[in-house]
């Protein structure tokens, strides 16, 4: 009896500080929901994003009307990204484009130590970012 409530309470302990300094493995998949989309004002050239030295993907065309742009607007281009810091480059056609550092947090989004605005998609864990 006495090494069950024992053991209840050990595990006890050991899940909830866990889950307060972060390593409850449920926490630790989460994923950054990041959007990027062209203003309407934006050259008729494509625009390229790399996310880590990774494939370069093409923005979509800018839209008409932008003003009020979320996570939930359609042609965004989208990436899932782990917390942590990763290199963002937007280029144009035939360039190789500007590096910006983005870091990602359960608290919060940076780019290039900018706090940025949070959307209200994926928990509160996503972004939309403009290449200007």
């Amino acid at each position: 009896m006495i090494r069950t409530f024992l053991a209840v309470t050990i595990s006890f302990l050991i899940f909830s500080s866990c889950h307060k300094i972060g390593c409850d493995p449920g926490m630790m998949d989460q994923k950054f929901d990041v959007g990027f989309y062209r203003p309407p004002l934006m050259n008729p050239i494509a625009y390229y994003v790399s996310v880590d030295g990774g494939q370069k993907n093409e923005m979509p065309s800018p839209e008409t009307s932008l003003s009020n742009v979320s996570c939930a607007t359609t042609g965004l281009l989208h990436y899932s990204l782990s917390l942590g810091s990763h290199i963002i480059t937007i280029s144009e056609y035939g360039t190789t484009g500007n590096s910006h550092t983005l870091i990602l947090s359960r608290n919060g989004a940076t780019l290039d130590g900018t706090p940025l605005q949070l959307q209200s998609c994926n928990n509160g864990l996503s972004i939309v970012l403009s290449p200007v």
